[in-house]
């Protein structure tokens, strides 16, 4: 885990922000979105998120209101 910028804790990898989208909307798009690209990178979960939370938040919020049938 890694600071947003209010200082909370927020995720630092692909793998732990599929897991707090799956608890908030598991049917969604972004699920999809994090796990194909989890997919296709080197590190998969473990691959580290380099932008900021805002800014990773402000690209899923949308998603996560697709739902996925």
């Amino acid at each position: 885990m890694r600071e947003d910028e209010y200082g909370a804790p927020c995720p630092s990898t692909l793998g732990e922000y599929l897991d707090k989208v799956q608890q908030l909307a598991p049917r969604s798009r972004a699920v999809t979105v994090l796990e194909e690209k989890i997919k296709t990178s080197p590190n998969g979960r473990d691959t580290v998120v380099k932008r900021p939370d805002v800014d990773v938040r402000a690209y899923l919020l949308p998603l996560m209101g697709e739902v996925v049938t």
